[in-house]
């Protein structure tokens, strides 16, 4: 009896409750709006930011940019995905829901900066599509604000279809503008991710691979005109045919139109860009796992050394096209920009379309004709100016955006390649003047670089040094191609170097009996000690040819440093187990700490080291001894020579590596001087060295008396 009676007396209380409930709803319906409102303007700020910082990645290694682009890219899905559940869950509704829901459609599919954040997110293109027809469901039912709830929607459209009065329905045009979103969605982000991972799958993969299967028919570059004479690199395949339609790099260098025939500056970059392309077309088929055709033969190597390597000076040209080349990568793993070179035209139909659309969904904002049309339950919450104004600037903010990447595209070397693809195979673009200013107005548009331009530093002394970048970086890429010319066949491990300058007999101890790390930790301890001594002030009175020299002391120390950063912060790209590399670092780092706790200074703490232990068991004590050993040499010119040369080869002997996807995920963090490296080998025909061989001949053994 007591407890039925405390049940009735608690029925009151959950009623009560119950109302409470819905008071924030039915007392304050506007707190909705304005909570809708605000994660709608959080998303298209996030938008923005990942615009901004997304175009600067693959320039920059700063946790700025990177930090900032994976909260922009990370916290935007979610938002998006909470905010129009919101919109339909809830009861309360507002006439520019629909308007908002698109907006948020468009951030996630549609005009949104960056395509993944890392390369696996590639994989994660089911999940995506998926995604994207939640969002658009979403929006569909959302926009059924704005249409009657009884009416036939085929007389409907059949009477805006006879009175061509289409783009007066804000009905009709938020929901073709939806439905074009939708479609752009599912072409750009998803379909790119899917080009990404089912790359072999795709025409173009396999027609380049097996264009490339057919027998050779180069027969080498001809120096006296630059071109390349006969090399059927492929650049761009139309349509859907074969031979007839594919257009090699052979057709670009011979086109006899006067914008790429002239031997002026600009026509020698729009032909460097299109080699690029091609080499990209070929790097691709490493990262698919696919065999190149043009490992290891004759002309391969002619292309390089004959046709982009006649000299040492050209070592910026073979340069700069390596980093367009991973442009063209990054921009493949990493954005939209090639899957709307393959669909350029649908894109750009598509583009326009949605910038009409958008501008007459502003249109009415402005006027305020919109009004919800629904009878269903709902609580109906007017807009107010506030809400005009901020929808206003979501809409604007999405059409700068549109607009800014499709001005990104344009610039970009896509575009110059499509271009100039066009103008090899249409007569009529060849003797149209204004056609040739325009392709080389376009031609001429840059808005980001290639990579961060410069190398990271790190000594084992004292821990991470600034970045290099200016001259120091282009007296390292000069020294590495010097060096290239002059192996004639494979890298060594610096045993190469050392046999050119006469000297191997006498430090060929400092090569031999342990993993590949151990010697460049050992070379590199040996660089220090010669950077510190206090004899580097006779540089000028020992050497005869200054310049030589202070170059060769620039590069070895910047060299060796680099390599040392390559160890400390992406060890997975260098021979041997990545985590055997980081404990050889830290031993040096801690006999270096040992070192420098001595009460003396610096310099003093290192040469006194050598009498704390016995023999030259450590990596250290080792490096401390070919340190010694050269600075005793009479001239130092002669001891940077040796050092500059050693580093230079080796960086090209760590280079050729089967982790493809290591580089490539570089690309988007900065990019690194190996991978340029790893990239210049790939198209000599070096794809790996048989290091295991060098590390067995050769028996361990100590420095004699005599060397040290």
């Amino acid at each position: 009896m007591m407890g039925i009676m405390n049940q009735q007396q608690q029925e009151p209380i959950n009623k009560t409750a119950a109302l409470e409930a819905l008071s924030p709803f039915l007392n304050n319906p506007r707190r909705t709006i304005i909570q809708v409102e605000a994660f709608t303007t959080v998303v298209i700020m996030l938008l923005l930011l990942q615009l901004i910082l997304g175009s600067f990645r693959r320039q920059s290694a700063r946790p700025l940019v990177q930090g900032g682009t994976w909260v922009a890219y990370t916290l935007s899905f979610p938002a998006i995905a909470y905010t129009l559940g919101l919109m339909q869950s809830s009861p309360v509704k507002n006439v520019m829901y629909p308007i908002w829901a698109v907006s948020l459609l468009m951030a996630a599919g549609c005009t949104n900066a960056v395509k993944v954040y890392e390369l696996g997110d590639n994989k994660q293109w089911k999940r995506g599509l998926f995604n994207v027809y939640q969002y658009a469901f979403y929006v569909t039912l959302i926009s059924w604000l704005l249409f009657p709830y009884s009416l036939d929607m085929k007389k409907y459209f059949h009477q805006y279809f006879n009175r061509l009065a289409l783009l007066k329905s804000p009905a009709v045009v938020i929901s073709s503008l939806g439905l074009i979103v939708t479609v752009t969605a599912l072409m750009g982000r998803e379909l790119a991710c899917v080009l990404v991972e089912r790359g072999y799958f795709f025409s173009v993969g396999r027609r380049v691979a097996k264009f490339m299967k057919k027998p050779p028919a180069q027969t080498g570059p001809d120096p006296a005109t630059d071109m390349m004479k006969g090399y059927k690199y492929p650049v761009h395949f139309v349509g859907f045919g074969k031979d007839g339609n594919v257009i090699t790099i052979d057709q670009i260098l011979r086109c006899e139109g006067r914008l790429l025939s002239s031997a002026t500056d600009h026509s020698k970059r729009l032909k460097d860009t299109c080699m690029a392309f091609a080499g990209y077309q070929l790097l691709k088929q490493r990262y698919y796992g696919m065999a190149l055709t043009e490992e290891c033969l004759d002309e391969t190597r002619d292309f390089l050394f004959k046709g982009l390597l006649q000299t040492e000076d050209d070592y910026e040209r073979a340069f700069k096209i390596v980093e367009m080349e991973l442009g063209f990568c990054h921009d493949h793993f990493f954005t939209k920009h090639a899957i709307i070179f393959e669909l350029e035209t649908a894109f750009f139909c598509l583009f326009l379309v949605r910038i009409v659309l958008i501008a007459t969904v502003v249109s009415f904002v402005v006027k305020s004709t919109l009004s919800v049309k629904t009878i269903s339950a709902i609580i109906e919450v007017h807009t107010k100016r506030t809400d005009d104004i901020i929808t206003v600037l979501i809409l604007g903010s999405i059409l700068l955006i549109e607009i800014l990447q499709a001005a990104s595209y344009l610039a970009s070397d896509w575009c110059k390649v499509s271009v100039i693809c066009r103008y090899v195979t249409s007569s009529c673009y060849q003797h149209s003047a204004f056609i040739e200013k325009l392709i080389s107005y376009l031609s001429r548009l840059a808005i980001f670089g290639y990579w961060k331009n410069s190398i990271g530093q790190y000594c084992t002394a004292y821990g991470s040094s600034p970045d290099l970048a200016g001259h120091k970086l282009q007296s390292a890429k000069r020294a590495i191609v010097r060096s290239l010319i002059s192996c004639d066949g494979l890298p060594t491990n610096g045993e190469g170097s050392l046999q050119r300058n006469g000297v191997f007999g006498e430090f060929s101890w400092a090569l031999q009996g342990q993993s590949h790390s151990e010697i460049m930790l050992i070379w590199n301890i040996a660089s220090e000690y010669c950077h510190l001594s206090h004899y580097e002030s006779e540089l000028s009175e020992a050497s005869e040819n200054v310049k030589e020299a202070k170059f060769n002391r620039r590069v070895s120390h910047s060299l060796s440093r680099y390599c040392a950063y390559l160890m400390n912060s992406v060890p997975e790209l260098l021979p041997g187990n990545f985590g055997d590399t980081k404990l050889a670092m830290d031993d040096v780092e801690d006999d270096f700490s040992r070192a420098l706790e001595s009460p003396s200074s610096a310099y003093e703490a290192i040469y006194e080291l050598q009498d704390q232990e016995e023999g030259y068991t450590s990596i250290f004590m080792r490096g401390m001894q070919l340190g010694k050993q050269l600075e005793a040499m009479p001239d130092r010119a002669i001891c940077w020579k040796i050092l500059a040369d050693f580093w230079a080869e080796n960086i090209l002997y760590i280079a050729p590596t089967d982790n493809v996807k290591g580089h490539l995920e570089l690309l988007a963090k900065g990019g690194e001087l190996l991978t340029h490296i790893w990239v210049l080998l790939t198209h000599a025909g070096v794809l790996k060295i048989n290091r295991e061989k060098d590390e067995n001949t050769m028996p361990r053994r100590q420095p004699s008396e005599e060397n040290v």
